[in-house]
């Protein structure tokens, strides 16, 4: 194969596989074990290489034959006769980019990613849990990398090439646990060290990496890490949510608060925690005597947040304290009901516009790009790849089919977020209305609520309908 050449090489072979695919079946093993012995001859030709400017042509052919990997990947992963005999070339480069190259890991990213986004629910897709531990790692820091850098730098906080790549890692990572949620649970190291203590590390180094830089802006991806383990595992993260809450106590009383991403992970972090068991949470709260700091923060700031998702589990997470039965509550909470109340109606109104205004801005664009075919083609391609990330996994609750289809939301993902738990399926505007119906036959808090928004009422109602609607034409649209 040409050096030259090879760029165009593998687009043809690429659109061969994707074309042809049951033709192509007979050559692909051939096919798979040139190809990797082709990118191991580069990998020792990098070696011995002095002219640097080689290095972006050797990058090239090695990320191409990667990509052509993607490929046999989403094509052959269903057929076991041929996946099964080149598992060990995927393997082979996934081990490369996370362990041994110099290159960006995301390379090695993507294949484990195709490998857990394609495959069918069978034991097709378990040769890549070896990697989770590695590509952590990328992250963290083995405990020789780590023991390395604080001989050169005791004060400051390890974080590997692959904090470049943080988005992608939370994203993977989140996947994982989602894939297989009770496998996941019990895998272990050699030494007997848990998976889920390797994601808990993986959260722990992401606030200390943004704390040490004082840059919050990347603290938000270990969230969606966070709700996933919350989600699949609940009963089993209790001291998870108690070191968070901790954390957050621990924050607020410095009074360092200037930060909008900090503050902004922090009322996630309450939200969430008591999304996970509120009465456990609650219980935590008032056992570390922290219940109002912890309120007065939280209520002071929800005007702080910003995207879809943050407010998604903040409504979420109010909704589930007015839902603690009265003979469980915390006094403080039944004096402040109506505050409770107000805090979500506002955040139901600023989701609410959220969702209008980027239903407006898609239309614009639309009849903007309506005669664009390749653009048109490209957004076509993203809702299919947004769909396929939004059903990972098997069904980790006992919603049946047609009760899933009808919570998931017209808010359901923002830019930086993206479903991979049954939480982030949730129709949370539904879930305000069920909510505030289920507590209203209380007539002491039904009394509150009228009393909370008065004419408010009809705005609620409104947005409510204007859901039922929405949900309506998306039913259309499908």
């Amino acid at each position: 194969m040409d050096e030259t050449d090879v760029e165009q090489i593998m687009d043809n072979l690429q659109e061969v596989v994707k074309y042809f695919t049951n033709e192509s079946q007979q050559f692909i093993i051939e096919l798979s074990d040139y190809l990797i012995k082709y990118f191991m001859k580069i990998v020792e030709k990098e070696k011995n290489m002095e002219d640097e400017s080689k290095f972006m042509d050797t990058f090239t052919i090695k990320n191409n034959i990667v990509t052509t990997f993607t490929y046999f990947i989403k094509y052959f992963i269903n057929n076991p006769e041929i996946y099964n005999k080149i598992t060990n070339h995927i393997d082979a480069l996934v081990d490369y980019f996370l362990t041994k190259s110099e290159d960006s890991p995301e390379s090695g990213m993507d294949l484990i990613e195709d490998v857990l986004k394609h495959s069918p629910k069978n034991n097709t897709f378990y040769h890549i849990y070896k990697f989770f531990i590695p590509l952590v790692q990328t992250v963290t820091g083995t405990e020789e990398e780590i023991a390395e850098f604080k001989r050169s730098f005791p004060n400051q906080v390890f974080n590997g090439q692959g904090f470049e790549s943080i988005l992608d890692v939370a994203k993977i990572v989140s996947i994982y646990i989602a894939k297989d949620p009770n496998t996941f649970f019990n895998l272990t190291d050699n030494k007997g060290v848990s998976y889920c203590v390797y994601t808990i590390k993986l959260i722990e180094t992401i606030i200390q990496v943004s704390e040490s830089k004082g840059d919050y802006e990347e603290i938000k991806f270990c969230l969606g890490i966070i709700m996933t383990l919350f989600d699949y595992y609940k009963g089993q993260m209790d001291k998870l949510m108690n070191d968070l809450i901790e954390y957050v106590s621990h924050k607020i009383k410095n009074g360092d608060l200037q930060n909008k991403h900090l503050i902004q992970f922090l009322l996630n972090l309450i939200s969430i925690c008591f999304i996970y068991d509120s009465i456990k949470c609650l219980n935590v709260l008032q056992n570390k005597n922290i219940t109002k700091e912890i309120f007065i923060f939280w209520f002071n700031n929800l005007n702080k947040l910003e995207t879809k998702t943050f407010l998604k589990y903040n409504l979420i997470g109010l909704c589930s304290i007015i839902k603690i039965d009265n003979n469980q509550q915390d006094q403080l909470i039944i004096n402040n009901m109506k505050q409770l109340i107000e805090g979500i109606f506002s955040l139901t109104k600023k989701l609410n516009d959220k969702i209008e205004n980027e239903l407006e801005e898609e239309e614009i664009d639309y009849e903007d790009n309506d005669d664009d075919e390749e653009n048109f083609s490209e957004k076509d391609e993203n809702k299919l790849n947004k769909q396929v990330k939004n059903i990972v996994s098997g069904e980790p609750t006992d919603l049946n089919d047609n009760e899933k289809d009808e919570n998931i939301s017209a808010d359901e993902t923002d830019e930086d977020d993206e479903a991979i738990n049954e939480f982030d399926k949730i129709n949370v505007i539904d879930y305000v209305k069920n909510s505030l119906n289920e507590v209203a036959r209380n007539q002491e808090i039904n009394k509150i609520i009228v009393e909370s928004l008065g004419d408010k009422f009809k705005i609620l109602n409104d947005i409510f309908n204007k859901e039922e609607e929405r949900k309506k034409t998306n039913k259309k649209i499908d």
